[in-house]
């Protein structure tokens, strides 16, 4: 065989060789993923709100103040099926983003329309499958402080995943943000935080109540 052609041979299997190695490897990470939560399961979150609205003509916000202080029942509801392997993009739109949970006042009433969509998108952001830290942690970088406009950022401290997403357009921001117990997969603290120039500006947090 034409020595050209054994050492382009030689290269290919290296490659595949590597990559094969890489792959079992991303699929090892994953191996223990799983939810330790269930369908079903019920959790109570006490809301805090800060908000500034300079100039309310020019935008319409929702005012979130007459949350502050009050309580919420979380249900889940249902749970997305788990992958072998994921992108740091496919974990943000199929585990983190999916519609999880269900929420009522503590006293069992409906919420409000306007508040209602904004506060399940935050409480299914709450929710983590286990059993993969490391891997999920390195998904993202553990800052994008170097990243003006877009970025997200994870980090594990102690027996916490910090998570969270940074976007800037323009002159209006928003940001979101968890402490995740790496034990049950539940947000601890869970926040979202809006602001559009010097026209307003609110933070949402739920804390979980014990």
């Amino acid at each position: 065989m034409n020595r050209k052609l054994i050492a382009l041979f030689s290269v290919f299997v290296v490659i595949g060789g590597t990559v094969l190695v890489l792959f079992m490897a991303d699929r090892a990470a994953w191996s223990g993923l799983h939810w330790e939560i269930e369908e079903g399961d019920e959790f109570t979150f006490e809301i805090s709100v800060t908000q500034r609205d300079f100039y309310q003509s020019l935008y319409p916000v929702t005012n979130f103040t007459p949350l502050d202080g009050l309580r919420i029942i979380v249900r889940v509801v249902t749970l997305p099926n788990l992958s072998q392997s994921y992108t740091p993009e496919s974990f943000l739109t199929d585990v983190i983003r999916f519609q999880k949970t269900t929420c009522t006042f503590e006293n069992g009433s409906q919420l409000p329309s306007e508040y209602e969509s904004s506060l399940v998108r935050l409480t299914s952001y709450a929710l983590f499958p286990v059993g993969a830290w490391t891997a999920i942690d390195n998904l993202y970088p553990d800052s994008g402080q170097d990243h003006l406009f877009e970025y997200n950022y994870a980090s594990i401290t102690d027996d916490v995943l910090i998570i969270g997403t940074h976007r800037l357009n323009i002159d209006k921001t928003d940001d979101w943000s968890a402490d995740v117990s790496i034990v049950d997969g539940i947000a601890i603290t869970s926040r979202a935080y809006s602001a559009h120039g010097v026209d307003y500006a609110y933070e949402v947090i739920l804390d979980l109540v014990p």
